[in-house]
């Protein structure tokens, strides 16, 4: 590791800076590029590295007050948009994931041997791709192996169901999304929801996103694009598996607009009748209205 990291930018970005290094140490090392996956489009290089943000975010995990915490996915994004900004990664959409590269890689390195058979053989052991072996993990069968069968041609609907509505979102609102989603996770001893749940939530967020309006006790609300991001980002923050409480945030955000488009309203019609005071001097004696400066004000006002 180059010692001059200590006394950049990125030493003040703490989350930067652990998913910075995370990738220096994840990245491959050898010269000789993985091909493991060169039938579907995917070559890892040196100083490349393939994960999952969902993965990402799991091997982010840290320990406070004696309990397991994770970064948001929108956190992690808006974490790697700021080391592409800053020139220290690059990343790229794969079928598998997504292809992390490590800007001048070998610039954080030491160099070895290329002969150094235990590096070798480590390094081919960490490089070898995480994401299939997690999803092994995953889907390994426990109890009645025919009974999961059909619990998985059960679920095949579900999941491309899923699938087919985070396809549909851009870069910036997925994340988002499933934000609000592991939420439902977290809550879950197991960690876990089922496909079916994971489907009813998504479409039921998936919709008041599109058509932006939602309904609470009774009565209908229309909100624009900032005012659903903070209700989401709220939940998320506050880990609250409840849409209500969304809804209460976004009611909330769009009365305070009202009133402070009221307060507007009402300033400009004081203006154009004249009777408008400037607050900002209220303890002076000398408090005036705007017929005051000019003569025969009325005769010419609107």
């Amino acid at each position: 590791m180059d010692r001059k990291i200590f006394g950049s930018d990125i030493w003040l970005q703490p989350v930067e800076l652990r998913i910075f290094i995370y990738l220096i140490g994840q990245a491959r090392f050898e010269d000789e590029p993985n091909r493991k996956y060169e039938s579907r489009g995917v070559i890892i290089e040196k100083g490349q590295y393939l994960k999952s943000y969902r993965k990402l975010q799991k091997d982010l995990e840290y320990i406070e007050n004696n309990s397991v915490k994770n970064y948001s996915l929108s956190r992690i994004k808006r974490a790697l948009d700021n080391l592409k900004e800053q020139n220290r990664i690059k990343t790229e959409k794969t079928p598998l994931g997504t292809l992390f590269t490590v800007v001048n890689y070998c610039h954080y390195q030491g160099w070895y041997s290329k002969n150094d058979k235990h590096r070798t053989e480590l390094e081919q052991q960490r490089n070898a791709d995480g994401t299939e072996l997690e999803q092994q993990r995953n889907n390994t069968n426990k109890g009645n192996k025919g009974n999961n069968v059909n619990k998985d041609n059960n679920n095949i609907v579900p999941k491309a169901e899923i699938e087919k509505i985070y396809n549909s979102l851009s870069d910036y609102w997925k994340p988002i999304f499933e934000d609000y989603i592991d939420i439902y996770r977290q809550k879950n001893k197991t960690k876990k929801i089922t496909d079916n749940k994971h489907l009813r939530l998504l479409k039921e967020l998936k919709t008041i996103f599109k058509r932006k309006s939602f309904k609470f006790d009774g009565q209908n609300y229309n909100l624009t694009d900032q005012v659903f991001e903070k209700g989401i980002d709220a939940i998320v923050e506050k880990q609250i598996d409840n849409l209500n409480y969304a809804k209460q945030v976004w009611i909330s955000g769009m009365e305070k607009a009202k009133k402070r488009e009221d307060q507007k309203r009402k300033k400009k019609e004081k203006v154009k009748s004249g009777n408008y005071q400037d607050r900002s001097g209220q303890n002076d004696d000398n408090n005036y209205k705007w017929k005051d400066f000019f003569i025969d004000f009325d005769k010419y006002k609107e």
